[in-house]
């Protein structure tokens, strides 16, 4: 499925300066750009899909979505969340696999949802390596952001 173009710069800008001053404000700076991001996720179809011309999905569109996931070092389980076409291409090289742009409002229940066998979503893995853990995106969900009374720390990790 086409993403369409998908620009992430206010998040990847949050994400740096999180790193650069991991402080209260900079989390909840960068909680308010990840609810508003719109991320690229690898996934593939079943049954694989037939496209037309330009690439885009014929037929009915009932197809059983398979979400990649990569383990990282400590065999934690994310969804790797691409904040746009670049780092996407640059990272899956499978033909097969479909790129599928889901909001992040969209990526939280399918974590949550997950009955504990992933561990949150990663972003631009092979680049950023930004995680965000289940447990936050559980904070965020039922706080909705109103505040977040405890510090929490982000990795940023490589793949």
């Amino acid at each position: 499925m086409e993403s369409g173009k998908i620009k992430n710069e206010a998040l990847l800008e949050a994400i740096e300066i999180f790193k650069a001053e991991n402080n209260q404000q900079n989390l909840k700076n960068f909680i308010e750009k990840l609810l508003q991001a719109r991320f690229i996720l690898p996934a593939t179809l079943d049954p694989k899909p037939v496209k037309d011309d330009q690439g885009r999905i014929m037929g009915d569109g009932k197809f059983k979505v398979n979400f990649r996931v990569i383990t990282d070092n400590t065999g934690k389980n994310f969804f790797p969340c691409f904040t746009n076409d670049e780092e996407f291409e640059h990272a899956i090289k499978e033909v097969e696999v479909e790129k599928m742009a889901l909001t992040y409002k969209e990526v939280a229940p399918l974590v949550l949802n997950s009955k504990g066998q992933i561990q949150g979503i990663v972003i631009d893995p092979y680049t950023v390596g930004m995680q965000v853990p289940d447990a936050l995106i559980k904070t965020v969900d039922e706080l909705s952001l109103i505040h977040i009374s405890e510090p929490t720390r982000l990795r940023c990790i490589s793949y």
